[in-house]
């Protein structure tokens, strides 16, 4: 048996991370005919209302109860990043796919929990989830924290938000090669031609071309009252489609689009349809004062729901005998199309090699991740408590390349 690999600090993948009240992002047309077979198709897709509010926008009556519970914050404040706290889900959300013994698929019990005496060194990693070829073999928990608790996944969210626009592509409610003009027409007019033709494929790719600092422009854009014209009109840095930076920034202007496409806020819509087929329910989704919901942060799930989503992943868009979304789409948002070594991007999703196996992480600020190894069936759920703690610098490398990968091979 492999031993685990000396512990090595990597680095960091980027983490998640006074204007009039315009068109209302939360106020999208509800047009029903969009085509519901061909997700490239033109012409028939609704286009945004321009229409100015007599209100600022909120909700608009496309927000649910259960999302508009999930988007209250007792201090009013609309903030990027939150304080984090703990939140409780009461459901277990264990299965429905099956459990098995570490030993039954070439895992020991030992190494196992050398792995989980490593991650407790760090003090804050509180869950530890392993699946092999779709079965869960270990579950620990940490910290006082149980499985109902749940967490920010923080950037974690991303790949949700990927997959949620994969629907929404093969629904015909959106195509990858729209614009931002399209469905954003108040907020790009007047603006520089290169940003009205970004695309949402280019949104997520992380290939907008605006210049952002991760963790830094975000505390500036939520001073703003528009958080999403302040984002528009920062600088480019490079033509739209040649230069991959990460920046949430780019996700928030994908949940504006998803919000004014689907004609339902960006909770409601992954919810009805990613998290509901999975019997799972956020606890909590930020929104910022225009009424459109977090884009890639502010999510909070509990890491059993991670793991449902993960799974989810694993089986190609299946579900309980239901295709959420095709495998194709699956394939084309986990497939590298960006480079930024050691790592690659998909859409939304980071890649990378390790030990020679293709690597797809869903990777939020902090610790929050899920790792596949798709040619070793092997899939790894962790989180981290970033309330009482500011794990910026950890990643979880070094238990998937030093310990799990070698004991599979």
């Amino acid at each position: 048996m492999s031993a685990l690999l000396p512990l090595v600090l990597l680095a960091c993948a980027p983490s998640d991370p006074s204007a009039e009240a315009r068109g209302p992002l939360s106020t999208a047309s509800t047009d029903s005919g969009a085509s519901t077979s061909d997700s490239g198709s033109e012409g028939t897709r609704p286009t945004a209302d321009t229409g100015t509010p007599s209100t600022p926008p909120t909700t608009g009556g496309l927000t649910s109860e259960r999302c508009e519970a999930m988007a209250f914050r007792p201090d009013g404040q609309f903030t990027f990043y939150e304080t984090n706290p703990v939140l409780h889900d009461p459901a277990d959300h264990r299965g429905p796919y099956p459990t098995r013994s570490p030993s039954s698929i070439g895992l020991s019990d030992a190494l196992l929990q050398q792995a989980t005496a490593e991650l407790g060194t760090w003090g804050f990693v509180d869950s530890f989830i392993v699946f092999v070829d779709g079965a869960m073999v270990w579950e620990h928990y940490a910290d006082g924290v149980a499985p109902e608790d749940s967490h920010n996944i923080h950037s974690a969210s991303k790949s949700v938000l990927a997959l949620a626009t994969g629907i929404a592509f093969e629904q015909g409610h959106l195509a990858p090669d729209d614009t931002l003009e399209h469905w954003l027409p108040e907020y790009t007019e007047g603006l520089e031609q290169e940003k009205r033709d970004i695309t949402v494929r280019q949104l997520l790719e992380m290939t907008g071309g605006f210049r952002w600092q991760e963790d830094h422009t975000e505390q500036v854009i939520e001073k703003e009252e528009d958080w999403v014209q302040a984002i528009l009109e920062l600088p480019l840095h490079a033509p739209p489609g040649t230069w991959f930076n990460y920046n949430t920034g780019h996700t928030h202007l994908l949940s504006a689009v998803l919000q004014r496409a689907t004609g339902q806020s960006t909770c409601d819509f992954v919810h009805e349809s990613v998290f509901d087929p999975l019997g799972i329910q956020a606890e909590h989704w930020g929104r910022d004062p225009q009424g459109v919901f977090s884009g890639g942060y502010n999510v909070y799930l509990t890491p059993r729901e991670l793991a449902r989503f993960g799974v989810l992943v694993e089986q190609q868009g299946v579900w309980e005998g239901q295709q959420l979304v095709s495998a194709a789409y699956v394939a084309d948002m986990l497939a590298t199309h960006q480079h930024e070594p050691p790592y690659g991007y998909g859409l939304l999703w980071w890649t990378r090699e390790l030990r020679g196996h293709p690597v797809q992480i869903a990777w939020g600020y902090g610790g929050q991740f899920i790792y596949r190894v798709p040619d070793l069936g092997l899939m790894v759920v962790i989180t981290t408590d970033t309330h009482d703690h500011d794990p910026w610098f950890f990643d979880a490398e070094y238990i998937v390349a030093g310990a799990l990968i070698p004991a599979l091979e």
